[in-house]
């Protein structure tokens, strides 16, 4: 029976059951923009209790799921940069709506203002899907700003032990 096992089985097996793991978590973060619940409200402001919960539960999964994946894969270097490119992304778009404020986007634009900050966010936010499921968890008067200086702690934490991985796995 344990010859069935090979560390080279083993391996693969859990690279499809993180994988598998990961889909999981995202339809349930999707949820709420895909299926909804039979009623009128959709989006992330979603006032059905269920929708929230499978959202918070993709949040949270996918929250563990990044740093367990680099961990996991920590000595395959492809997949651990993968996974560290993802964080440092969500990195980078967090720094960047929280500074956005004092940038003063949109300001003196041939655009309109709206439009030029609305694209704007939104490009720098899609990234951070995987995460709008915390937003009920904080809060009935949840927004993105209450999410973001979090979500740049968990990113920066994130960064830093894929980091730590990455330079153990080189030594």
């Amino acid at each position: 029976m344990t010859a069935f096992f090979t560390p080279e089985r083993k391996a693969g097996l859990r690279l499809v059951l993180w994988w598998l793991a990961v889909l999981y978590a995202f339809f349930f973060i999707c949820h709420p923009f895909l299926i909804g619940c039979g009623c009128s409200d959709v989006g992330p402001e979603h006032t059905c209790g269920i929708v929230q919960y499978y959202a918070s539960i993709g949040g949270i999964a996918w929250a563990v799921l990044l740093p367990l994946g680099m961990y996991l894969f920590r000595r395959r270097e492809n997949m651990l940069i993968f996974l560290l490119i993802l964080v440092f992304i969500t990195l980078t778009c967090t720094l960047f709506l929280l500074a956005a404020p004092s940038l003063g986007l949109g300001a003196g634009d041939l655009l309109s203002a709206g439009v030029a900050e609305f694209v704007i966010t939104l490009i720098f936010t899609l990234p951070l899907l995987p995460y709008i499921g915390f937003l009920p968890l904080f809060g009935a008067g949840a927004s993105a700003e209450t999410l973001l200086p979090w979500l740049f702690v968990y990113c920066l934490a994130a960064a830093g032990f894929g980091v730590y991985l990455y330079r153990r796995r080189n030594e």
